[in-house]
């Protein structure tokens, strides 16, 4: 997935990482040996799979190996306690999510870190909108019409994992459809065909 757009990125974020290290004395070229990048989800899991690309663009410009360390859990929260003690040599980097870093503020009380004080951002990698999808013959087209007083409440099941998503699921189906199920998963990886 080499890609003129993927390799600029790299370039981008590579160059961030050299211009960090970056102080008045004089130091060894940077980096001299191989770069761990975090990330809180599973192996195989959609973040994963962005750390995987971005990993190997960055190894190329940089020549030095990315190694991801999958820390999954409590929706990225173990990755990100993990990062934000690492040594602060820039040879720990953390594949950050909305979930990781926007989201987990306002559900967990105890983090184990600080979203905004114990990061610094290098670069934007990946955006990650939603859609909310139905079946062709559902009778729910629209989510602001299944969401109306005395509309039709049916019932609803899903798969998601833990996250914002559904978050936001457990909120629409609240109002939508209180029957509805939704078992959660530990993350993104194991419910993927």
């Amino acid at each position: 997935m080499t890609t003129r757009i993927g390799r600029r990125l790299a370039f981008f974020l590579a160059i961030g990482l050299v211009l960090g290290q970056a102080d008045a004395h004089a130091q060894a070229a940077f980096p001299t040996r191989p770069i761990t990048m975090i990330v809180g989800w599973p192996a195989g899991g959609p973040a994963d799979n962005v750390a995987r690309v971005i990993a190997s663009q960055m190894s190329s410009v940089l020549g030095q190996q990315i190694v991801i360390d999958n820390r999954p859990g409590a929706g990225g929260n173990i990755g990100s306690e993990l990062a934000a003690r690492s040594k602060p040599d820039g040879y720990t980097i953390m594949l950050a999510t909305v979930a990781s870093h926007g989201w987990n503020p306002a559900l967990y009380s105890n983090l184990g870190y600080k979203p905004v004080e114990d990061f610094a951002p290098v670069g934007l990698i990946n955006t990650s909108p939603g859609a909310l999808l139905v079946s062709a013959n559902s009778p729910g087209r629209s989510a602001i019409l299944s969401t109306q007083p005395g509309s039709s409440r049916g019932s609803s099941t899903t798969a998601l994992a833990a996250s914002a998503r559904h978050s936001t699921w457990r909120l629409l189906c609240s109002r939508s459809w209180p029957a509805s199920r939704s078992p959660t998963f530990r993350s993104k990886a194991p419910r993927q065909p």
